[in-house]
């Protein structure tokens, strides 16, 4: 008798990427490695957080606390999407899991946008990329109200525009750094 181990992964409908293992050794080693690589990861991104944290709270800048909350929403998002639910024994299912995903994004992107805004004193120095800028969060904001939404909603077509938004936004805010 032989056992036959598969895994079939499916990120957001793109491709379905087959794995096989031979025995069930490679199938477990397989899942301890990346297990590790992904510690490794959420490991340091929660200390760039927690580092952040600590400096808003002693120096108690507002661009500092405005990046802790963007820092912890991306952070949020990358882990929701990976499944990291599961990794602490919760299970989200759709469209649960896209809503978590998606507010968690939206929330990113306004408090980068506010982060860029403070940081970079747009409101006094550059009045029309303030105005970008401002535009962008209410953009990112009605995707967030959108959210509650989501179960009604056929396919991932919001969590796409959402992706689009948040990158329009980290372009945007490049731009107007580089010319700051």
């Amino acid at each position: 008798e032989r056992v036959v181990y598969l895994r079939a992964e499916d990120y957001y409908y793109i491709y379905i990427h087959p794995r096989w293992w031979p025995q069930a050794e490679d199938y477990f080693a397989a899942q301890v490695r990346d297990l590790l690589a992904e510690c490794i990861c959420y490991g340091g991104l929660a200390a760039l957080v927690l580092y952040n944290l600590v400096l808003w709270v002693r120096l108690r800048a507002p661009d500092t606390g405005w990046y802790v909350l963007y820092a912890a929403g991306a952070v949020t998002f990358n882990f929701v999407s990976n499944g990291g639910l599961a990794l602490l024994g919760f299970a989200a299912g759709s469209p649960w899991k896209e809503m978590i995903v998606d507010s968690s994004l939206s929330l990113s992107g306004i408090f980068l946008v506010q982060f860029g805004r403070t940081f970079l004193g747009t409101q006094e120095a550059m009045r029309k990329a303030d105005g970008v800028l401002r535009y962008l969060r209410w953009g990112l904001t009605v995707f967030l109200l959108g959210v509650p939404f989501m179960p009604w909603m056929t396919g991932l077509h919001w969590l796409g525009a959402t992706i689009v938004m948040c990158t329009v936004a980290h372009a945007a805010l490049l731009v107007v750094a580089v010319t700051a």
